[in-house]
């Protein structure tokens, strides 16, 4: 994985995440008036913890590719 793509996932799963968390926010809303039943809740809120993970995942992905370039950048500046 590159860094460029790294950073795209990462992009991508902040607009998941703020759309799981207003579609929860939604469903909460239904729920309080009464249209639809509790166990239908569990879905955005799972949809919310995928959105964490997967954002966390890629911010790891991110810091362990700048550090490994930063790494190369040092060895690269050693050598010359």
């Amino acid at each position: 994985m590159t860094l460029r793509t790294a950073r795209l996932i990462n992009k991508i799963s902040k607009v998941f995440l703020a759309s799981a968390v207003l579609v929860l926010i939604l469903f909460f809303a239904v729920y309080i008036k009464g249209d639809i039943e509790f166990k239908y809740i569990s879905l955005p809120v799972m949809a919310c913890f995928i959105g964490i993970t997967w954002l966390g995942t890629s911010k790891a992905a991110i810091m362990a590719l700048e550090k490994e370039t930063m790494g190369k950048e040092t060895d690269d500046a050693g050598k010359a």
